[in-house]
């Protein structure tokens, strides 16, 4: 199986520097493979005042003077950092908003406490539903910046709005809960089915794909059977479908095509 590596321009500032030798010193290879994927894809989008401002933000809110960075400090910069995702990117007060919030809200103690947990179902599932709430939250508040020209036409899954209704809000709920659930029974399904796919985790960063493997290559993930020709189109060399993977002249699309057919 073919690997890749990754480049990123990111450099920590001066003030994080320190925090970031003692954190990557932590680090398993693994965990690693996923901070530099992180790093890579927040580059791309051209996020890297991004991963330092969130690095001082972390610093902030999870170390207090002479804490220790031990392996739940990692576990939960980690489980945060592979979700960050922010609406309008070119947008240094919609960015910031977003970040302040995320953050502040994986300080709750019981939330926390999972977090500092290692990548698994829960601590996924757990932190893309925050990052999604927060999303919304953060495209209510800034609705030109983050490029919504319709509020009313806009759907939300996490959040309570004047147009939609209650039970849609609960329906569009379960649907994405649905589509993170699903990603998480792939994610599985690969590191118990397909060892040398090496998974490592699910992710959530800007055009990077739903599942890392170990070659640092990314997996493209869609429940909606509807939704699968996105696929084709994205940049991550595999793709699962929910429902049998689309095929072209009679072939399987090129890459890691795997349809799950539940009918």
């Amino acid at each position: 199986m073919s690997s890749m590596s990754y480049s990123s321009p990111y450099l920590p500032s001066a003030k994080n520097e320190h925090f970031m030798k003692k954190l990557t010193r932590k680090f398993s290879r693994q965990q690693q493979i996923l901070f530099e994927c992180c790093l890579h894809f927040l580059g791309k989008a051209n996020l890297n005042y991004v991963t330092d401002n969130f690095i001082s933000l972390f610093r902030n809110k999870f170390l207090k003077s002479g804490d220790r960075v031990n392996g739940k400090i990692v576990n939960l910069f980690l489980n945060i950092l592979r979700v960050v995702n922010p609406p309008g990117k070119t947008h240094r007060q919609v960015v910031d908003n977003y970040l302040e919030n995320l953050l502040t809200s994986c300080e709750k103690t019981d939330i926390r406490e999972v977090l500092e947990g290692p990548i698994n179902p829960e601590t996924s599932i757990l932190i893309k539903c925050l990052n999604e709430k927060i999303y919304e939250e953060t495209v209510l508040a800034f609705p030109a910046e983050t490029s919504v020209k319709s509020l009313e036409k806009k759907k939300f899954h996490f959040v309570s709005v004047a147009h939609q209704s209650e039970e849609k809000k609960r329906d569009l709920f379960r649907l994405q809960l649905m589509s993170i659930i699903f990603e998480e029974i792939c994610f599985l399904t690969i590191m118990n089915d397909y060892n040398d796919y090496g998974a490592i985790a699910t992710i959530h960063l800007p055009k990077a794909g739903d599942i890392l493997l170990g070659n640092r290559h990314t997996l493209e993930i869609k429940a909606n059977p509807s939704k699968t020709s996105s696929i084709s189109k994205s940049q991550c060399q595999y793709g699962i479908y929910s429902g049998p993977a689309p095929r072209k002249r009679g072939k399987s699309i090129g890459g890691f095509c795997y349809g799950v057919d539940y009918s």
